[in-house]
């Protein structure tokens, strides 16, 4: 069969006639590949951590023996502030009032007693110059029936420097001084719980020593 020659487009190229040539489409094989399994689930582990304490422990219990000791000093010492508030003036029915809180019995009527008689001779009391004054407790306080005890008992060692002196008058300048000697005492003194309050009831002295700052 003959085989016509022609010429088409302006691009000098020959092309034969007859059908167009088909195109077969590009197939891009992919090699067949074994897809590894999915690894089984693991279900998620929760980790309980128990907290460890490092280091002793601190109790915080209260020692009732010891709340009722802590008790006991201080209403000696608040007991003492308030007599020395007293004595600086005998004439003071509010101060001499306060007493009652902290005293009772045998100690609160001496304690009025010795406050009248400042009041009827003019006299009063201050601290010394330097104030020595203070109040220890060497054997620490007794309790009878341990925490259900009603009383109590306490040495004392108190250091006095306070300075007695009358009271000026009014055509006086100065107050005169009595007595501003320091004496130490070591007395045993019995507290009694009265309306929920330690009040001093009475005691003894043991010793007293003159110029001195200890017992």
């Amino acid at each position: 069969m003959a085989m016509l020659v022609a010429c088409s487009g302006s691009d000098d190229q020959v092309r034969v006639s007859g059908p167009d040539p088909v195109t077969a489409p590009s197939i891009t094989r992919t090699p067949d590949t074994t897809q590894p399994a999915p690894a089984p689930t693991t279900p998620a582990i929760t980790e309980t951590v128990t907290a460890t304490a490092l280091g002793p422990t601190t109790s915080t219990a209260i020692d009732p023996i010891a709340e009722i000791e802590a008790a006991v000093q201080q209403a000696r010492l608040n007991g003492q502030a308030a007599f020395a508030a007293a004595e600086a003036d005998p004439r003071d029915q509010l101060a001499r009032g306060r007493l009652a809180s902290f005293q009772t019995g045998a100690r609160l009527s001496a304690a009025v007693a010795d406050l009248d008689e400042l009041a009827e001779n003019g006299l009063a009391v201050r601290p010394g110059e330097p104030d020595l004054s203070r109040i220890v407790f060497p054997k620490g306080v007794v309790l009878p029936d341990g925490a259900a005890s009603r009383e109590a008992f306490l040495e004392e060692c108190r250091v006095n420097s306070d300075v007695l002196y009358t009271i000026a008058r009014k055509d006086e300048q100065i107050d005169a001084v009595v007595d501003d000697q320091v004496f130490s005492y070591l007395s045993n003194l019995r507290y009694v719980l009265e309306e929920n309050q330690w009040k001093h009831e009475s005691g003894e002295r043991l010793k007293r020593i003159v110029g001195s700052d200890a017992c």
